[in-house]
């Protein structure tokens, strides 16, 4: 489990501030790193790609709109109250502006650039792959909420249908719901995926520079394991 000496979890802030610190650091060439930071620029593409799903974003504007038409006349149902937790849910993930940050992480496991000498390599610093990591850590357990909230929000739709209410509006909210549980899943896979990569490259860069912005906190080992059996 990671700890933190700081006011509050660094991972759990909405507009994580970015190190002040240059975002990549020069750093003797090794193969081994090479290949780390490879392996870090193709698992950030995969959970930007997952993050860019199409329909997750048409699917979360439906949401939107019935929360909007029906505010007036069900914003005391249970069930209203409870897509509006997941609207909640989804807006945050998308203000983290993750699928920028992860472009920024490939493009700078992609584009190594060297030293006149040829004998060292720019690599993402310290600093960098720090905040990487909190932003992840935030955006998965914000990711693992947001499931939690759909099945919530499924289950009492589920039962205002069977009283034979807005039968239609809870047909499609059923169905966007289910949906949108699903699509979250291979998000947050490919963020447990992505976090593995940044501890890998982490431990490495850490060895070597030793400049830290997150004084006091101990990064897991393993997300999976930090998240909990509700993983």
């Amino acid at each position: 489990q990671a700890r933190s000496t700081m006011s509050g979890e660094p991972w759990n802030e909405l507009a994580l501030p970015a190190p002040s610190a240059q975002s990549s650091v020069l750093l003797p060439r090794d193969p081994q790193l090479l290949e780390l930071c490879a392996a870090l620029g193709g698992a950030a593409n995969e959970a930007r790609g997952a993050l860019q799903s199409h329909r997750l974003r048409l699917d979360g504007g439906v949401l939107r709109s019935v929360l909007r038409v029906f505010r007036s006349r069900m914003r005391k149902h249970k069930p209203y109250r409870a897509v509006q937790q997941v609207d909640k849910c989804f807006t945050r993930l998308f203000d983290l502006k993750l699928e920028l940050r992860l472009k920024e992480l490939h493009g700078s496991c992609t584009s190594l650039p060297e030293s006149m000498a040829g004998d060292a390599v720019y690599v993402p610093s310290r600093p960098f792959l720090e905040w990487m990591a909190l932003l992840v850590m935030g955006a998965s357990k914000l990711v693992l909420h947001t499931v939690a909230m759909c099945e919530r929000a499924f289950l009492l739709v589920l039962h205002h249908l069977h009283l034979e209410e807005y039968i239609t509006l809870n047909l499609l909210l059923t169905a966007v719901l289910s949906r949108l549980c699903v699509m979250c899943k291979p998000i947050l896979l490919a963020l447990v995926g992505l976090y593995s990569e940044l501890r890998a490259v982490l431990r490495t860069v850490s060895s070597l520079h030793g400049v830290s912005m997150a004084k006091g906190f101990e990064f897991p080992d393993a997300l999976a394991e930090w998240l909990g059996p509700d993983f």
